[in-house]
């Protein structure tokens, strides 16, 4: 199928970290797309294993690729490369991926049926090696700052077939209308990677911007959750600078219980896990840099429209992530959560999907 008449040039954005393997079949996939106005930008950060020379050859010469002397972390790369790209729109993809030949015709296509204040868009995510199970359709969003893929591993046939809103857009795919990414100020790089999108997203709609799913457009990620000592402290630290500048100051104060059991839980779970020290890092890192919440707290008041309370709809009250076990003592926890949010948020919504 053909191109849309007046379609915009889309700006296809990957960060790369030795990710040579992984390129070689995203690239692939993505030349072989039936939307003709986009351009492929390759930000390598400083790999030993060829990925920019694997980048050239599957592109044909029809990619800009950006090389780094040192790892910028994801989001501060994506923000370099979205910069020397031309695009109305901006796609950011995941070298772990594989995307359909229509993928970004449907993703286009609903972005233009879609509402005006619709900021941010994803396509449906499938587990690579289990492609009729689903990895995420929007990541849920805790009130503690948890984010997680909603429905993961769940069969495909519950995806609606028309686009709808979702809480959070995943990182491994979600594309943003240049203009708003300028004005949000693009992604936190001192976020360095996850939580990135958590945070991009919270500001478009504190910006009045809205998130949605395209599902007829398709994403195959090679995602398998694993915590490790690295994450757990990227995760942790990223996590704990969103909940202290994402609210109004009220808020955050009304949260403080909840956040301090939460804490509790989450100290029991990473002891019992083996990344007691990751997050006690992650704690660490940021007493000894408190600059960074109050910065972000700064940077957030500058883009809000919005008051938290109109927000608080799309947030879990439980936590369902994958990986938690189905114990007592998290059953107990998730009660006390839930209970908590109906006064602590008030116009907050029944949970969907058990969340």
């Amino acid at each position: 199928m053909s191109t849309p008449v007046e379609s915009p040039l889309v700006s296809v954005v990957i960060v790369s970290y030795n990710s040579a393997t992984e390129l070689d079949e995203c690239l692939s996939s993505l030349m072989a797309q039936d939307f003709s106005d986009f351009e492929v930008v390759v930000l390598d950060n400083a790999s030993s294993d060829g990925s920019l020379e694997v980048a050239a050859q599957r592109t044909n010469g029809r990619a800009k690729l950006l090389a780094r002397d040192e790892n910028l972390g994801f989001a501060a790369g994506c923000n370099e490369a979205a910069a020397a790209s031309s695009g109305k729109l901006l796609v950011f993809l995941n070298p772990d991926t594989k995307v359909n030949p229509d993928w970004l015709r449907e993703l286009v296509t609903a972005r233009s049926a879609g509402p005006d204040d619709a900021g941010i868009w994803m396509p449906q995510i499938r587990l690579y090696d289990q492609p009729e199970r689903i990895d995420t359709i929007g990541n849920a969003l805790h009130y503690l700052g948890f984010a997680w893929c909603k429905n993961y591993q769940q069969s495909v046939s519950v995806i609606p077939n028309e686009s709808f809103e979702v809480p959070v857009a995943s990182g491994a795919c979600m594309m943003v209308d240049r203009e708003l990414f300028a004005q949000l100020g693009g992604f936190d790089a001192s976020y360095f990677m996850y939580h990135e999108d958590v945070d991009l997203c919270w500001r478009a709609r504190l910006a009045g911007r809205r998130v949605f799913c395209a599902p007829r457009a398709v994403v195959y990620h090679k995602h398998r959750f694993a915590l490790t000592p690295g994450k757990v402290f990227y995760l942790e630290r990223n996590r704990l600078i969103w909940f202290f500048s994402s609210y109004h100051f009220c808020g955050l104060l009304r949260l403080l219980p909840a956040f301090w059991v939460g804490e509790l839980a989450m100290w029991a779970y990473a002891l019992s896990s083996g990344t007691g020290l990751a997050k006690a890092a992650s704690v660490v890192d940021i007493a000894r840099h408190p600059s960074l919440v109050w910065r972000k707290r700064a940077a957030i008041a500058r883009v809000r429209t919005t008051d938290d309370r109109q927000l608080v709809g799309h947030m879990a009250s439980r936590l369902l992530f994958s990986g938690l076990p189905d114990t007592a003592p998290v059953r107990a926890l998730n009660c006390f959560l839930a209970v908590y949010a109906r006064w602590a948020l008030p116009g907050r919504r029944a949970d969907e999907n058990g969340e």
